[in-house]
């Protein structure tokens, strides 16, 4: 009978594509860290404009706010589980500028 073939030892060639496989690997996984963090610092960064607009904006007066009612309030009846039950709504508008507050578009006739 005929002897088996000694098994070869691992040559250097089949050894060198796995270690550039795990180089390339490293090198990709950096590069993605370092665009990661860089994205991460330029939107975290302060965009703050200059100081002279914020020094005016303290002292500007504060606009006084004006609560303009949309119509009359509405009541719905709910479904009866346990008594008489009943939403009532009613919207109001905050405006900052009184001139949009005394406006006509903000006259609503009432719901029939």
């Amino acid at each position: 009978m005929a002897k088996p073939a000694p098994k070869a030892a691992p040559t250097d060639a089949a050894a060198a594509p796995a270690k550039s496989h795990k180089l390339l690997i490293i090198i990709i996984a950096l590069l993605v860290l370092v665009i990661a963090g860089g994205a991460g610092w330029y939107f975290t960064r302060s965009h703050a404009p200059a100081a002279e607009p914020v020094e005016e904006a303290k002292h500007a007066p504060a606009p006084q706010a004006k609560y303009v009612p949309l119509g009359e309030k509405f009541t719905v009846n709910l479904q009866q589980e346990e008594g008489d039950r009943y939403l009532q709504v009613g919207i109001t508008l905050k405006v900052l500028d009184a001139k949009l507050g005394s406006s006509p578009k903000f006259a609503v006739n009432s719901i029939q």
